[in-house]
């Protein structure tokens, strides 16, 4: 009884484990998301009819445009711009 135990409990979980001649092979298959819910009381005193955003994840900012380099071979020095 107990051999059928391990068998099924790795099926279910999504995880699969063989041993072969080449060496041991273990796979396990996680969720591509998680997700918790944290419950806060969060006061805003903004006036009626202001959108508020609220959000834990930080803010991302574009990174500012490459610069455009080249050497000139007449001034012997390296110019950039925008």
């Amino acid at each position: 009884m107990n051999w059928r135990i391990l068998p099924l409990s790795l099926i279910l979980a999504a995880c699969t484990y063989s041993e072969t001649p080449f060496g041991r092979y273990a796979e396990i298959d996680l969720p591509v998301q998680s997700q918790t819910t944290i419950h806060k009381t969060v006061t805003v005193n903004a006036p009626p009819g202001t959108t508020v955003n609220i959000s834990e994840t930080p803010v991302y900012y574009d990174p500012p445009p490459r610069r455009r380099c080249y050497y000139d071979e007449y001034e012997r020095r390296r110019v950039c711009y925008r």
